[in-house]
């Protein structure tokens, strides 16, 4: 698995070569489709995982070191409206296709499995966002308090 970075990276490239080819007409095969999805749903699980674990691992710490702390770290997450708009954000339109025919209805839902593709990017990057704030948010919260991470053991040591 790549780095947290260049795996944010693939899924932003992957949104952007979704987003052109539903700008261009020029849509993938079902079958390409299908291994896109594989591959994103397996980054996104990945970076869930390893993000949960430093939350749980940091919530853990945290309560051994000063549970006080707890209840000053604040949380900022985005607002349901915040996230529908992101998520619609720069997901184009479909293209006319002629859609009372066969090939033209076939067009449309390739181009709408396109457009859910996207949707999942988008809904996943701002998940992993708010994420990776909060766990900013603790260790901020921790160094502030005195508590200092840095010789702590981390969660792949655990």
């Amino acid at each position: 698995m790549d780095s947290p970075k260049k795996e944010g990276q693939k899924k932003r490239s992957t949104a952007q070569d979704l987003r052109h080819r539903l700008e261009t007409n020029n849509l993938y095969s079902l079958e390409d489709l299908r291994y896109i999805l594989q591959k994103v749903v397996s980054s996104i699980a990945a970076d869930s995982k390893s993000d949960f674990e430093h939350l749980l691992f940091l919530d853990d710490y945290i309560r051994k070191v000063d549970p006080e702390i707890q209840t000053a770290i604040p949380i900022e997450i985005t607002s349901e409206e915040d996230y529908i708009a992101n998520i619609e954000k720069a997901i184009p339109d479909i293209p006319e296709f002629l859609p009372e025919t066969a090939l033209g209805r076939h067009k449309v839902l390739i181009a709408e499995i396109h457009k859910s593709i996207l949707r999942l990017i988008n809904l996943a990057m701002i998940q992993r966002q708010d994420r990776l704030k909060l766990i900013k948010t603790m260790l901020a919260t921790l160094e502030a308090n005195g508590h200092f991470v840095q010789n702590a053991p981390t969660p792949l040591d655990v």
